[in-house]
């Protein structure tokens, strides 16, 4: 405070500066986050199968994190490499040059690779000089073939006609598939019903009543 020492001349002290430190012993955490388009979320699937390229990432630290102190160097990797590394500054940040978001795109070593990523204990360091804890691992199906669609039918026909009715219509994906209804069944000159299969399915079946004794014709878009 004023005039709390006095110098040989009686003279007393002018106020200082006031001087803050902050003290912190907690390690920041860090969540990792996507951006890819996927629809293993809507089975809650360990592996999102994606067809996202390059793969964005997010790497959501607790706490501020010095300058340098992570690098695109400190994602594990697996079957993938990283491109586009960039450290989001806060707000604040131009006093300290500290960010707590790092974002990055993973590259697929190849088509249909499976791949993985996350962030290791200790490879970052907050501005008090403490240790991150490690992320969890997000693993990832690179996968850029568009499935495949037959239709198929075990129909009593005599050539390419039957008088059997309702017929049931078979379609077969080559691998399971999301939003698939019974609209996006074509089928005309039938009345469509018993739709079967849902999201995570490659098999479904519908049944077809002819409204009028000519063609029905099925067709997936």
């Amino acid at each position: 405070p004023f005039s709390s020492a006095q110098d040989a001349a009686t003279n007393v002290n002018q106020v200082s500066n006031t001087l803050s430190i902050v003290f912190d012993t907690t390690q920041p955490t860090v969540t990792l986050t996507h951006g890819a388009s996927t629809n293993s979320d809507v089975l809650s699937l360990p592996t999102k199968k994606t067809n996202t390229y390059p793969i964005p990432v997010t790497a959501t630290f607790s706490e501020h994190i010095a300058e340098g102190k992570f690098v695109e160097a400190d994602f594990t990797l697996d079957s993938c490499t990283t491109t586009d590394f960039v450290a989001g500054l806060a707000d604040w940040s131009y006093l300290f040059q500290a960010a707590t978001e790092f974002t990055v795109g993973l590259v697929p070593d190849t088509d249909e690779a499976e791949l993985y990523v996350e962030v290791a204990g200790a490879v970052a360091t907050d501005t008090a000089g403490n240790d991150n804890t490690a992320s969890g691992r997000i693993t990832f199906l690179f996968d850029s073939t568009p499935p495949t669609v037959v239709i198929t039918h075990n129909i009593t026909t005599t050539g390419i006609v039957t008088r059997f009715s309702p017929n049931t219509m078979n379609i077969t994906f080559s691998e399971p598939v999301y939003g698939f209804t019974v609209d996006d069944v074509d089928a005309t000159n039938a009345v469509k019903s018993d739709f079967l299969g849902g999201d995570g399915d490659s098999f479904f079946q519908v049944n077809l009543a002819p409204e009028t004794e000519d063609f029905v014709t099925v067709v997936i878009a």
